[in-house]
């Protein structure tokens, strides 16, 4: 599945309904010029409903933006880990009780 443009609370409603499929899925964000918490959240849903079902959520074509969008948002190691093309997000060394209390919340860890 390739996504592109936009991907915020506006336009994740299409991101959910392509997304429900089951099975292996592969996403293209490589034209993804935004990437908000509307779309973060998707992502996480997508991937935690696929592994409870044994199957596998691959990212590709992972551009600067959405790597930095991630590595802010502290979701590297659940989301990097499954990425293709080996890059990861920077570390960020700052107060990380929001983006905790955050995926506690959605994550429920």
């Amino acid at each position: 599945m390739a996504i592109s443009g936009e991907v915020d609370g506006c336009t994740v409603a299409r991101l959910r309904q392509v997304s429900s499929r089951a099975g292996d899925i592969t996403v293209d964000l490589s034209r993804v010029s935004f990437l908000g918490c509307a779309g973060l959240t998707v992502l996480l849903e997508l991937r935690s409903r696929l592994l409870d079902s044994g199957s596998t959520l691959r990212l590709v074509g992972l551009t600067p933006l959405v790597n930095r969008v991630i590595g802010l948002a502290g979701l590297g190691e659940l989301l990097f880990e499954s990425a293709e093309d080996g890059r990861a997000a920077t570390p960020i060394e700052d107060d990380d009780r929001p983006r905790a209390a955050w995926r506690k919340r959605v994550l429920g860890a």
